[in-house]
């Protein structure tokens, strides 16, 4: 699975009701330098798969699910928050290791490896574990 798809899983949990809180925060939530909010007509109009791509087309798919959360514990849904900062944490270990950076790396995948070996048994992250369970091999 892609962060993409970990993404709209994620999205996909939340009820109708908590669906429109979280597009009413996301459009007035403040973004970082460089990046603008999504119109609220397209965010009232999008579906979760929808509302999943306007995510990635207007954010790179680190910050997308940086402010997922962040959105997420602004509307007091922190079940979702931390299920999304999951994926965040997955998100950094494979843009370390794909970049490339030696030391940075290097940090990363002890970070990693500390994060799966945290994540234990629980079945809510199966989905989680079954997408980075290559890298776990690569270097755990």
């Amino acid at each position: 699975m892609t962060i993409r798809d970990h993404l709209w899983k994620n999205l996909e949990e939340l009820q109708d009701y908590d669906l429109k809180k979280f597009k009413g925060k996301l459009n007035e939530f403040p973004v970082k330098g460089g990046f603008e909010n999504i119109p609220k007509g397209q965010l009232e109009k999008a579906d979760v798969l929808g509302l999943t791509d306007l995510l990635l087309n207007y954010y790179d798919e680190a910050y997308a699910v940086e402010l997922t959360v962040n959105v997420l514990e602004a509307i007091n849904l922190r079940r979702q928050a931390n299920r999304a900062a999951k994926i965040q944490e997955a998100s950094v270990v494979i843009y370390g290791v794909i970049w490339g950076n030696a030391r940075l790396s290097s940090l990363l995948k002890k970070m990693y490896c500390k994060w799966l070996e945290n994540l234990g048994e629980d079945m809510e992250h199966d989905h989680v574990r079954t997408c980075l369970k290559p890298f776990a091999s690569a270097f755990c």
